[in-house]
């Protein structure tokens, strides 16, 4: 059976250290806390003050008696039924029919991306206004960006949008989002429609003026710039991410539904015209082409004719030219022979002019010796005359006429001669040859001349 004192006993010994224990634990617990990233967490002491704890990691606080409140830094609202956009964005709301600057409606899904700001000063502002993370997402920015997207579609014609203009909206809230909405309004301008063309919802036929919904964006009239009005959320810092802007769904509503079948079927009818026409601007273009292919061709025809012509002109041009060429250098080629001719000619006569000079001389001392040898030889004969002796010259003469005489059958004697020293060897030699009558009155002569 357990004691009962004793047991009181251990209870207080070790019930009270437990207790120690356990609250020093809770102390620490509350005393050290963990801010997650991506989150800012305000941590209000007292008689301290306040401190921001923006990084991810441990941080310390007064146990039991700080308050913090934590804000994700960055976050997606959304507009949109999407189960998955729901589970991940940060806050979302039921889609809502928007309407058109010309009354035509439309059911837009929408996403966006937010940031809050990083330095203490305007996340103090941020907080002071808002106190918590529900008031800024269910009370400033679900309702800015509703009202952004929706003065955004105010600002564009249902009947533009439906011509493809949906990237336009989107760049539209997305400049918006970034340096503030556009000041606009909204004009009923008269304008005269020709027949049968019509404008937006009417189609057809009269030519009276026609009332155009416009959008007109206000200017400054200094500057000329659009005016802009500042996000409201400007205040607190807050910024909406560029390029976040989704359009997830735009589904037409009311009549634009109908515009926009109308609109397709006349843009159909209009497409399969334009087709008719484009076909038959081609065919044309063919006939154009195929005509311009044949005064080409005939043209090249005659250009080839033409050129041939004008080569052949020039070949027989170029070839009188090559034969006037030919004849020049043959009559060149004729000159500088006739020149050479001449010149060896000249040379020939030059040489001969030589030679003959030279026979000239050659004659002359030829005649002068032939002269002298004569002089000389009849030196000679009149020297062997002078040295006959007369009787005998007369004896000779007289043999002479004594020949004469016998040719003519006369009979002469002959006396006998004699002559003077024994020796006639050469005495009568020089008899034989001087016989003649003739050469003794030749002989004769030639004394007398010398």
């Amino acid at each position: 059976m357990l004691d009962a004192k004793k047991f009181n006993f251990d209870f207080k010994k070790y019930g009270l250290r437990g207790l120690g224990i356990a609250a020093a634990v809770l102390a620490i617990g509350s005393a050290i806390n963990y801010n997650p990233g991506g989150v800012s967490t305000r941590v209000q002491e007292p008689f301290i003050g306040h401190t921001w704890i923006k990084e991810e990691g441990f941080y310390g606080k007064v146990p039991f008696i700080s308050r913090t409140r934590s804000f994700n830094q960055k976050g997606t609202i959304a507009s949109s039924d999407n189960e998955s956009i729901i589970d991940t964005a940060s806050l979302t709301s039921v889609p809502r029919n928007l309407q058109f600057a010309d009354s035509y409606e439309m059911q837009v899904e929408w996403s966006l991306r937010y940031e809050i700001p990083i330095d203490d000063e305007n996340l103090e502002i941020m907080y002071k206004s808002l106190k918590s993370e529900d008031n800024l997402l269910g009370n400033t920015l679900m309702p800015f960006s509703q009202t952004l997207v929706n003065d955004s579609v105010n600002q564009m014609l249902g009947g533009n949008f439906a011509q493809g203009g949906r990237n336009g909206l989107r760049t539209l809230i997305d400049n918006q989002s970034q340096f503030g909405m556009y000041q606009t309004k909204v004009e009923k301008v008269s304008t005269n429609r020709e027949g049968g063309k019509g404008t937006n919802d009417t189609v057809g036929g009269n030519d009276s003026d026609l009332m155009v919904t416009k959008v007109v964006y206000l200017e400054d009239e200094k500057t000329g710039k659009k005016l802009r009005t500042p996000l409201s959320i400007a205040q607190y810092g807050i910024k909406i991410v560029p390029n976040s802007i989704a359009i997830i769904e735009a589904k037409p509503q009311g009549r634009l539904v109908e515009y926009i079948a109308t609109k397709q079927k006349n843009i159909a009818k209009q497409i399969g015209q334009d087709e008719a026409q484009k076909l038959l601007v081609k065919e044309a273009k063919t006939e154009q082409l195929q005509g311009e292919k044949n005064l080409i061709t005939k043209t090249n025809a005659l250009n080839i004719q033409k050129e041939s012509a004008v080569i052949a002109a020039e070949q027989r041009v170029l070839e009188a030219k090559l034969q006037a060429d030919k004849e020049v250098v043959e009559r060149q080629k004729a000159a500088d022979l006739a020149i050479i001719d001449k010149t060896k000619q000249l040379q020939e006569a030059k040489a001969n002019e030589g030679i003959q000079k030279a026979n000239a001389i050659a004659a002359k001392y030829e005649a002068e010796a032939i002269k002298e040898v004569g002089f000389a030889k009849a030196a000679v004969i009149t020297a062997n005359y002078k040295a006959i002796d007369p009787k005998i010259l007369a004896m000779e003469v007289d043999k002479a006429k004594a020949l004469a005489l016998y040719s003519t059958n006369m009979t002469v004697e002959m006396p006998t001669l004699y002559q003077q020293g024994g020796n006639t060897g050469g005495t009568d030699g020089n008899i034989e040859v001087m016989s003649s009558l003739k050469v003794l009155e030749q002989l004769g002569k030639s004394n007398k001349t010398q």
